[in-house]
């Protein structure tokens, strides 16, 4: 078992009037509790009351930042007695068991209880599942067809589109609003606003997409890379 016995009161104690008792009540003004059990044990404060102190800090710990803030602590500076640390260091391995956050099992385990022994084995099992599970996952969804594009003729006018977009969204709930989401995180406001107020003009039946985003510096293939277009072969049908 790895946790270790801490430091007996009898050890390194001297007698109550052979430490300075106001430098000691300075000390523990100081914000880094492992500084201070640290320099507490150099200047021969009395193990018990540097046990006291550890144990209202570990306390603290616990409250604020969980179990297995405190059973660290306490297990680095040798806080409390051994069964003390056990127990923490136990209902802290089974709650994040329980919560699956194995990481944190196999981290309490290690110190508690050694990499060898069934609750580390145990968490890292777990812990491989849960990874391989993850990785699955994520390679279906990765596998997951791309969204259905806008499909428009190369010569097709901005109203072309316009009427192609809508007739998307009638069919996939997806339609105007994704494509202009896609229009704006694409390009920058004034191509998209110069797109988007020719809608139902007159203009727009006169204006081939292809040429209104050549304009603008952009090919066929960025259109059909940036927004979710993709363009046939097919001619659109004449306006009569």
């Amino acid at each position: 078992m790895s946790i270790e016995h801490g430091r007996g009161s009898a050890e390194n104690e001297r007698e109550m009037g052979e430490y300075d008792h106001g430098a000691w009540e300075r000390l523990k003004r100081e914000k880094k509790p492992v500084f201070v059990i640290d320099e507490a044990r150099k200047t021969g404060v009395p193990e018990d009351l540097i046990q006291q102190f550890g144990r209202e800090v570990a306390e603290i710990k616990e409250r604020e930042d969980g179990l297995d803030a405190a059973f660290h602590f306490m297990h680095y500076m040798k806080i409390g007695e051994p069964s003390e640390r056990l127990a923490l260091a136990q209902k802290a391995y089974k709650g994040y068991m329980e919560a699956d956050d194995y990481g944190y099992a196999m981290a309490i385990a290690q110190d508690a209880f050694g990499k060898e022994s069934e609750e580390w084995k145990k968490a890292n099992a777990a812990n491989d599942a849960a990874w391989k599970k993850s990785a699955k996952r994520e390679k279906v969804e990765d596998e997951e067809p791309a969204d259905e594009p806008i499909i428009i003729s190369k010569n097709a006018t901005v109203a072309d589109l316009f009427e192609a977009v809508d007739a998307f969204e009638e069919k996939t709930e997806l339609g105007a609003l994704h494509f202009e989401d896609e229009l704006h995180d694409n390009f920058n406001v004034k191509v998209a606003r110069m797109l988007l107020d020719m809608r139902d003009t007159t203009k727009a039946s006169k204006v081939s997409v292809v040429k209104f985003f050549n304009k603008q510096g952009y090919s066929a293939d960025d259109v059909q890379t940036l927004l979710p277009i993709k363009f046939s072969r097919a001619q659109s049908k004449k306006k009569k």
